[in-house]
């Protein structure tokens, strides 16, 4: 993956940041913008590991708005040759090939992320009223959304505080491991 534009620009006034070119986009694959929402999470709240695939396949661009995350992309196995963002904190890969790239203590001054449609997608917040952004090039689809353990053994999976301190909705609490 390219690196997405980000210009921050800080004077007497504040800032100034733009995170979002079509020209840039489109490099990295990211043809249209179908959907713009925002997640507002509690400490500890975990969101993910989801996806949209079939037949309303969804890239996202996420960037954080307020607060702190500690953001995990996990890169399948069969999705060879994609170059990660060099921004990251860590990437490992897992004994079944899979690339986990960890994006730890993300806040609003830092870059976007590009969540390519095969991707699984999940964070935790770091501080009450976590707020993240989400830019997407299709529509939500109930029926293309997947949903993965973000516990599931083959990641294993560091989200930087015990899992006991977690807040997950039941979907993502009870939802299969990758390999099921």
């Amino acid at each position: 993956m390219d690196e997405l534009y980000f210009m921050k620009h800080i004077d007497l006034r504040g800032s100034h940041m733009k995170f979002f070119t079509h020209d840039t986009a489109s490099e990295n694959g990211f043809n249209d913008v179908k959907e713009v929402f925002m997640t507002t999470n509690i400490k500890h709240v975990l969101r993910g590991l989801h996806r949209q695939t079939g037949d309303f396949p969804q890239q996202k661009i996420i960037k954080v708005v307020n607060g702190k995350f500690n953001v995990r992309v996990v890169y399948p196995a069969v999705h060879k040759n994609v170059v990660y963002s060099n921004h990251a904190t860590k990437t490992i890969t897992t004994t079944n090939n899979d690339t986990i790239v960890y994006f730890d203590n993300w806040t609003a001054d830092l870059p976007p992320i590009l969540v390519p449609n095969f991707a699984l997608l999940g964070y935790l917040a770091l501080e009450n009223d976590s707020k993240m952004l989400y830019i997407a090039d299709n529509v939500f689809s109930k029926n293309d959304d997947e949903g993965y353990n973000a516990f599931d053994p083959a990641f294993s999976i560091d989200w930087g505080t015990e899992q006991k301190n977690i807040y997950q909705n039941e979907r993502d609490r009870f939802s299969k491991n990758y390999y099921e």
